[in-house]
């Protein structure tokens, strides 16, 4: 219940003036005073304890960890920088006996930049460490270094000297600026790395989203849609979803292209028209012939989406079609989420309860989040906490439980309401 109360404490800002004291009390409600006291800092005495914390051997790692995971994320004229690069440099100066996950999330913490220590340590961490990233199961310290080598490279402009192994590309891809690079797609190119390659580069052909929208994992073709949607021209969505669902060529009598065919594209066809609200008389069309149960129930969503009068109870026949095996249930939510996302939102997080779904895994192993996080962006609310998609399982545990928290205070407010903006296209038949 403490650390609850912490936890809220901290998403409201409401901590308080005098410093709690963390070192007396358990190491999870610690943690959460400590993250919470991060919130309400506002000057460098505020910090000042945090970094007592961090660099004190003595106190207990857990601590230890969050010190380092909450001073790095404070407002860039609060953090303090060179405290952090100390720290770091100190952790790998004794890596033997330096807590890895503590060395990850000071590396984290690390603003980019091309100093010669920041060198230095990346040149450590990818020589030293960069083999182990060829094994099964890397250790903590493997992660940080893609991570450090990808924001070295980037803010270098070295992005030909990337290896291509997909774990290394899609740390850097993800961390690249939208529409500042164009980024290089190769053909069999892994489909993480291809849908952040093409959420960042300069100028997307949607011939770069077709192998992934065809895929057989709802989450990566549900990102590929939001993509889609957010980043090609309406034209080039029209000509994607003709290409999806099939339209027919008057020149030549025939289907345009041959994806249609696959179940997915077709999927993927109607969720993109539902999005960016195109080609409505299209998608009724493949609609009334389709014979494919889930795929003419996506396609019904799809309209939904539209905003076109659909015959059934569309909420509630999504969440009964999420409950069956074979569904394509990450699908089913996106569509929830455009249409009602209180409604999406609460079967998602269920604050109030345990997840109805493993969000570790659909949220960060399968990067769902960049479908969710647009979702939760709303106007007149706090911004929602962040997911660190590259740090260790404990933040990101962390991280997700403050989500669920943070959605639990905004439940009711009238945000929530109001649609969402993503994708929305003149409406064409």
């Amino acid at each position: 219940i403490a650390r609850q109360a912490w936890l809220f404490l901290g998403l409201m800002k409401g901590t308080g003036d005098r410093q709690p004291d963390w070192a007396s009390r358990s190491p999870a409600v610690a943690e959460a005073m400590i993250w919470a006291w991060s919130r309400h800092a506002t000057k460098a005495a505020d910090v000042e304890p945090i970094l007592t914390t961090l660099n004190d051997p003595q106190a207990h790692i857990v601590t230890r960890r969050m010190a380092a995971y909450s001073v790095g994320r404070l407002p860039a004229d609060l953090k303090p920088a060179e405290a952090l690069r100390d720290a770091l440099l100190t952790a790998l100066a004794d890596h033997d006996q330096a807590d890895a996950v503590l060395t990850w999330r000071l590396i984290l913490s690390q603003n980019p930049t091309a100093t010669t220590e920041d060198k230095a340590a990346t040149a450590y961490l990818i020589n030293t460490i960069w083999p182990v990233a060829q094994e099964a199961s890397p250790d903590p310290r493997t992660l940080a270094a893609l991570h450090v080598d990808a924001a070295w490279l980037v803010a270098n402009n070295q992005l030909s000297r990337l290896p291509a192994d997909p774990l290394p590309l899609l740390a850097v891809y993800e961390g690249l600026p939208t529409a500042e690079f164009q980024v290089p797609l190769q053909a069999g190119m892994a489909p993480l790395p291809r849908l952040a390659a093409v959420a960042a580069t300069r100028g997307p052909a949607l011939a770069d989203l077709l192998p992934v929208l065809v895929a057989t994992e709802s989450p990566l073709r549900d990102w590929a849609c939001i993509i889609a949607a957010q980043r090609l021209t309406p034209a080039q969505n029209e000509e994607l979803i003709d290409l999806l669902l099939g339209a027919i060529d008057p020149a030549t009598g025939r289907p345009v292209g041959s994806v249609h065919f696959d179940d997915h594209a077709k999927m993927s066809g109607a969720v993109l028209a539902g999005l960016t609200g195109l080609r409505s008389q299209l998608l009724k069309e493949k609609e009334a012939v389709e014979d494919m149960p889930y795929v003419r129930e996506v396609m019904r969503m799809g309209l939904w989406m539209q905003g076109q009068a659909i015959e059934q109870d569309m909420p509630a026949r999504i969440q009964a079609l999420m409950l069956q095996d074979g569904a394509p249930q990450s699908t089913l939510l996106l569509g929830l989420l455009y249409r009602d996302s209180h409604l999406a939102l609460d079967y998602l997080l269920n604050p109030r309860g345990e997840p109805r779904l493993d969000l570790p895994q659909l949220l960060i192993t399968q990067r769902w989040w960049h479908v969710l996080e647009p979702f939760l962006q709303r106007a007149d609310l706090a911004p929602p906490p962040s997911l660190s998609l590259w740090a260790d399982e404990d933040v990101q545990t962390f991280e997700i439980e403050l989500l669920r928290d943070w959605y639990l205070l905004h439940r009711h407010d009238s945000a929530w309401t109001r649609p969402p903006t993503i994708g929305r296209s003149k409406s064409k038949p």
